[in-house]
């Protein structure tokens, strides 16, 4: 599961902002206080020609959205999640049995996928390109398509830092699945609003 998959399965609620600067407080909890929706800055939202953002709260989850256009022309998805699996109640065995802090068990799990190719037969994730990040205590890139019929193009970073975790994604978007988008043409963008994005954790 994502993060952004998992800020809706938490119950998180919504909150439709009317700029980057605007983003509504989540709920008071002891993690870092964080505004998702002010990590862009403005000239990657205008290079995106970035739309309104919307903005989702848990105690474990901040996160923020845009509605954007590439350069390819594609319409399509910015979204920039932080997540701090320690506020999340255990949901399963599974959990209270790892030895491992919580954030690097959740970072093994998606580097197993995207990194080592440990993917289940069942999952329609193809990935085309990753590699580790010098980011944060420990972080990648991974360039996948999801789904069928046509596959959709996504990019992400994603970084650990402490008992936090980090994601930057683009995604692609259309009525009749996706085009093939190639992120690799954005990723120094991506990777920008992910280095921005750790810096709200350090």
């Amino acid at each position: 599961m994502t993060l952004a998959a998992y800020g809706l399965a938490a119950g998180g609620y919504w909150a439709v902002t009317s700029s980057s600067s605007t983003a509504m407080a989540g709920p008071e909890t002891d993690r870092p206080a964080i505004d998702p929706c002010s990590v862009p800055g403005g000239s990657d939202l205008r290079s995106l020609s970035a739309a309104l953002p919307q903005a989702a709260f848990s105690e474990a989850y901040a996160a923020c959205g845009w509605d954007v256009e590439f350069a390819s022309g594609d319409q399509g998805y910015l979204g920039v999640s932080f997540y701090f699996p320690e506020y999340e109640e255990s949901s399963s065995e599974l959990d209270d049995e790892e030895d491992l802090p919580k954030a690097e068990r959740d970072f093994d799990r998606e580097r197993s996928e995207f990194l080592d190719g440990d993917i289940s037969s069942y999952s329609s994730l193809e990935v085309l390109e990753s590699r580790e990040l010098d980011l944060g205590d420990e972080a990648l890139v991974a360039h996948f398509t999801r789904g069928s019929e046509p596959p959709v193009s996504q990019a992400r970073v994603l970084i650990r830092q402490g008992d936090g975790l980090v994601e930057v994604n683009f995604r692609e978007i259309g009525d009749e699945g996706g085009n093939g988008v190639d992120f690799t043409v954005g990723e120094d963008i991506l990777i920008g609003i992910a280095e921005q994005a750790l810096s709200h954790l350090e």
